[in-house]
């Protein structure tokens, strides 16, 4: 009976916790997050006929998150920590959220209403990890869109007086 007792008492703290692990802490990035970003990622899903997905996001410095996602502009997007029990479970650490104007794949009238998320960690390639769109099997806008394998690249400021060729610096060409 005592192992019941403690089961049901690890139940009930679960079934508490899973309400909040929707939401995550909306943050002000770290420099090293504020900028700009692109990248591509594999789109894991059989009724799409392209193989990838353009991304570029812009995190400014209060949070706040603009971009495209393939051919749809991201609009109120928000960058945020990612639930503190998901991070525990080995989910990652930040997240992306927001809506979405136009088709997100524009060749096949692909439109979603928003950008689920994209769930990323820092990698050694930059920000790596994934991606969800609204959507759902009962859903009039049709299925969710989902990518994997995302890596985004923060873009450098080079100035356009200096070109790099080799190991040849060119300055004021």
């Amino acid at each position: 009976m005592n192992n019941l007792r403690l089961f049901q008492y690890a139940l009930f703290l679960i079934l508490l916790l899973i309400p909040s692990t929707g939401s995550g802490n909306q943050t002000e990035p770290t420099d090293v997050l504020v900028g700009k970003w692109t990248g591509k990622a594999k789109i894991i899903v059989s009724w799409v006929e392209q193989d990838s997905l353009t991304i570029f996001i812009h995190i400014m410095e209060n949070g706040q998150v603009t971009g495209k996602i393939g051919d749809a502009k991201l609009v109120e997007g928000r960058v945020e920590f990612n639930h503190w029990f998901l991070r525990f479970l080995g989910n990652s650490h930040y997240r992306i959220s927001g809506n979405l104007e136009g088709a997100i794949i524009q060749k096949q009238n692909i439109t979603r209403k928003s950008l689920r998320y994209i769930l990323f960690d820092f990698g050694e390639n930059g920000l790596e990890g994934g991606l969800h769109t609204s959507g759902g099997i009962f859903i009039k806008e049709g299925p969710k869109l989902t990518a994997t394998g995302l890596i985004l690249r923060k873009s450098s400021n080079i100035p356009k007086n200096r070109i790099k060729i080799s190991n040849y610096r060119l300055d004021s060409l």
